[in-house]
């Protein structure tokens, strides 16, 4: 009998990979079989749908992001904002250089940028405005004395610092299962689970299991690492 860890795993997986994308498309780039070669099959970029509402480049979120790359407590560093100091300031204070500290802040935000770029979330022209708005967004801002969050409160900061996201690589679990991307897909919208596609191809659940929890461990070491 499935044990239902196994089950729940194959089916959390499997609904993340249909919902990553916007309309429950994958948003991964899809690869032909590969007798075909590396022609690759993208999707349109769905630009009918808000830039704001397709990336969030966490902008709103600075003191948070700056408390945790200073080692800061959130609400010490917020403390020392609304006594009249800037997050420039603060670092500095903390033996950070605060040009140190924008390039951090800046390179998380490109981060994302480059992610929704590879998800085909934005094009091309989008990441290059996005890149470039949010440099001096966040020059502006840590520069700025009382500079604060939307994210006020200590339950917002510690609901955004402990976010831990696991994304699924459907190429690799395509791989796994001995289809393209664009089969996994369409088997996936067709209401299979992960489970019922790898026991059509002989592979049980333990093999499934033991896979995405490989992929797993790359995003719990960025996280138990992330400053």
């Amino acid at each position: 009998m499935k044990s239902v860890k196994q089950k729940m795993m194959a089916g959390t997986v499997a609904a993340a990979l249909l919902i990553g994308g916007f309309g429950g498309v994958l948003t991964h780039s899809a690869y032909a079989d590969d007798d075909d070669g590396d022609a690759a099959i993208t999707t349109a970029v769905n630009t009918s749908i808000p830039l704001s509402k397709r990336v969030d480049l966490g902008l709103d979120q600075l003191v948070i992001k700056a408390s945790g790359i200073l080692d800061m407590d959130y609400e010490d560093l917020q403390d020392a904002l609304q006594s009249g100091k800037s997050l420039a300031s603060v670092s500095i204070d903390q033996g950070m250089p605060s040009d140190a500290l924008a390039t951090k802040l800046i390179g998380d935000t490109q981060r994302i940028i480059d992610e929704a770029l590879g998800a085909n979330q934005i094009t091309q022209d989008e990441a290059n405005t996005l890149s470039q708005k949010a440099r001096e967004q966040i020059e502006n801002r840590i520069n700025k004395t009382g500079y604060q969050d939307k994210a006020k409160t200590t339950g917002e900061a510690k609901k955004h610092l402990l976010q831990f996201q696991y994304k699924p690589q459907a190429e690799s679990l395509a791989k796994l299962l001995g289809i393209t991307k664009s089969e996994l897909k369409k088997e996936l919208e067709g209401g299979k689970s992960l489970s019922d596609i790898a026991a059509e191809k002989g592979i049980n659940d333990e093999q499934l299991t033991s896979k995405l929890q490989e992929d797993m461990a790359s995003s719990i070491q960025d996280f138990i690492h992330h400053k």
